[in-house]
């Protein structure tokens, strides 16, 4: 099974962003991918998170989804 982390910052897009973290994950979830969320809202954390991923080995792949320069 395909493991990813999910990189998102929680703030951005309010609502809609929302919507679109359920739909990516919903999308994921339903093509057999094991889903890792990281919710990183301070300057940094996306690249310590992603940084930490590569490191550990823990997931085969990152994705990053943000709207304010995540």
């Amino acid at each position: 099974m395909l493991r990813v982390l999910l990189i998102q910052n929680p703030h951005a897009g309010g609502v809609r962003g929302a919507r679109r973290l359920a739909a990516a994950r919903a999308a994921l979830h339903a093509g057999g991918v094991s889903v890792a969320e990281a919710p990183c809202d301070d300057p940094g954390a996306s690249e310590r998170a992603a940084r930490d991923a590569a490191d550990t080995g823990r997931v085969d792949a990152v994705f990053v989804l943000g709207g304010d320069g995540t």
